[in-house]
C-alpha cells in the first residue's frame, strides 16, 4: 500500500494537537482547582471579616469561586477530551486514514494505547466531577446567602441553652488540614426546645476573635447529673444564631 506521507504527517500532527489540548486543559484544570482549594485562598477571603455577615460573605465568595472553577475546568476538559476522542475514532477506524494509522505504527507508537490514555483522562474528568459533587459548592454558597439574608432581616433563631464543657476550634469549610478555624464550636442543649430549635444537643459557632464571650467555667451542664440538678446549678445562656450555619450573632449569660 502506498502511504501518502504528507497526509499522514498532517493527520498525525492534528491528532497530536487535539491530544495536547486535552492534556493541557486537564492539567490546567487540576492546577486551578488545587490553587482555589488551598487554605491560603480561603484565608484571603475571610481575613478581614469582623462580623458574622462579613465572615459568611467571605465563605460564600470562596465557594462561588470554587464553583466557577469546577464548571469552567470540567467544560473545557470535556470539550477537548471528547473532541480528541472523536478525532481518534474517525481517524483510526476509517480506511481513508489508513496512512496515518500506518505512520503511527511505523514510528513505534501503539495506536491502541493512545486511545486508552485518552479514555483514562476522561475517567479522571469523571473523578473530578465526583469531587465537585462531594464538596457541593453551590449548595454551600446558597446556604451562606440565606444566612446573610437572615442577619440583614433579623430573621434569626434565639433559644436559651446550657453549654457543654467540651468546645473546640472550628471553621465553616473543613476540607482537609490547615484550613482556617476562626470559630469556636460549642455544644448546646436547649432549656425549652421549640418547633424551630432542636430538642437535643447541637453545635453553635462563635467568632473567637470578634465576640467577647467567656463561658462560666464553674457552671457547665453536667451530663452525669440529673435534669433537676442542672436546672439548679448549670448556667443558662441566651444564644441568637443563623438558621443554616448556626453562626452566633449574640450570646449572653442569663442571671438567675
Amino acid at each position: 500500500m502506498n502511504i501518502d506521507k504528507k497526509e499522514a504527517r498532517k493527520l498525525q500532527w492534528k491528532y497530536t494537537q487535539w491530544l495536547l489540548y486535552f492534556i493541557f486543559a486537564f492539567l490546567a484544570a487540576a492546577v486551578a482547582i488545587t490553587l482555589v482549594l488551598q487554605p491560603a485562598t480561603l484565608r484571603s477571603y475571610i481575613a478581614d471579616a469582623d462580623t458574622a455577615a462579613l465572615l459568611l460573605q467571605g465563605y460564600a465568595g470562596w465557594y462561588k469561586l470554587l464553583e466557577k472553577t469546577f464548571l469552567i475546568s470540567s467544560v473545557l476538559t470535556a470539550v477537548f477530551g471528547l473532541s480528541a476522542l472523536v478525532f481518534y475514532v474517525v481517524t483510526f477506524n476509517s480506511p481513508k486514514y489508513e496512512a496515518c494509522k500506518l505512520r503511527f505504527k511505523k514510528k513505534g507508537i501503539p495506536v491502541t494505547e493512545l486511545g486508552l490514555v485518552l479514555l483514562l483522562g476522561l475517567f479522571c474528568c469523571f473523578v473530578l466531577s465526583a469531587v465537585t459533587a462531594d464538596i457541593n459548592p453551590r449548595e454551600k454558597y446558597q446556604r451562606y446567602l440565606e444566612d446573610i439574608s437572615a442577619i440583614e432581616e433579623r430573621d434569626l433563631l434565639s433559644v436559651d441553652v446550657y453549654l457543654n464543657q467540651n468546645y473546640t476550634s472550628a471553621g465553616l469549610a473543613n476540607h482537609g488540614q490547615n484550613y482556617p478555624m476562626p470559630l469556636t464550636a460549642y455544644r448546646v442543649l436547649p432549656v425549652s426546645p421549640s418547633d424551630e430549635t432542636p430538642s437535643s444537643w447541637f453545635s453553635v459557632y462563635i467568632m473567637s476573635a470578634r465576640v467577647a464571650f467567656t463561658p462560666n467555667q464553674e457552671h457547665f451542664y453536667n451530663e452525669n447529673q440529673s435534669t433537676d440538678w442542672n436546672a439548679e446549678n448549670a448556667a443558662v445562656y441566651r444564644v441568637t444564631y443563623t438558621p443554616n450555619c448556626h453562626l452566633v450573632t449574640s450570646i449572653v449569660e442569663l442571671l438567675r
